[in-house]
């Protein structure tokens, strides 16, 4: 149970549909000696690398290394690697460079959700990632666990759990459900919430 003034509200959950296609399982990254020589780290370059050797003859060394991608935002880097082209994350090889290894099964985690691979990045888990993103940008609130109830105008706050989604309660403004939202985040998921930025409440 969650406890708010004025709201005693007791988790109800139900179950998530499966989805059709679940994330991959990361590729395992050429080895930190290959890559030490490929690549180095520079906070200047948008994608927190650049070419320390030219993968091909029109790509410059000290270029920065990998393109932007326009639908998600994400930086990756595609090349020539023992005869077969490999496509990576620029963020797991940022990583590997920082910390000497690969990330290997874990997935690589901007600490700030936003994109920014000169920003702090961590290892987590695939459900601990999940717990960082943003909320759905077709729905009809700005806030992470928070949708509109047409029927009696009010705002319902529910959160998703180990595959289930839980209630939180019903509440007046978006603003209320969305704190709501933030404090069970960070009961279940800690630092590895993504909370929401609430306004002030609307008149």
């Amino acid at each position: 149970m969650i406890s708010r003034p004025g709201h005693d509200v007791k988790l109800s959950t139900y179950s998530e549909p499966t989805p059709n296609s679940p994330c991959m399982k990361p590729n395992p990254l050429p080895p930190i000696e290959y890559l030490q020589q490929m690549f180095c780290l520079d906070t200047v370059s948008p994608s927190g690398l650049r070419w320390r050797k030219a993968p091909s003859a029109w790509t410059k060394v000290n270029s920065v290394a990998g393109v932007q991608r326009t639908k998600d935002s994400y930086w990756r880097i595609r090349w020539k690697y023992q005869g077969k082209t490999v496509d990576y994350m620029a963020h797991r090889i940022v990583y590997a460079l920082q910390h000497g290894s690969d990330p290997g099964d874990m997935f690589v985690d901007h600490v700030h959700n936003d994109k920014d691979n000169n920003k702090p990045l961590r290892l987590v888990t695939k459900l601990q990632n999940s717990h960082n993103r943003n909320g759905r940008k077709n729905t009809s609130s700005i806030y992470k666990g928070v949708c509109f109830i047409q029927a009696t105008g009010r705002w319902r706050a529910h959160i998703r759990v180990d595959k289930q989604f839980k209630h939180l309660g019903v509440y007046a403004t978006q603003e209320e459900a969305a704190l709501s939202y933030n404090e069970a985040a960070l009961l279940y998921f800690g630092e590895f919430a993504r909370l929401n930025q609430i306004n002030s409440t609307e008149n």
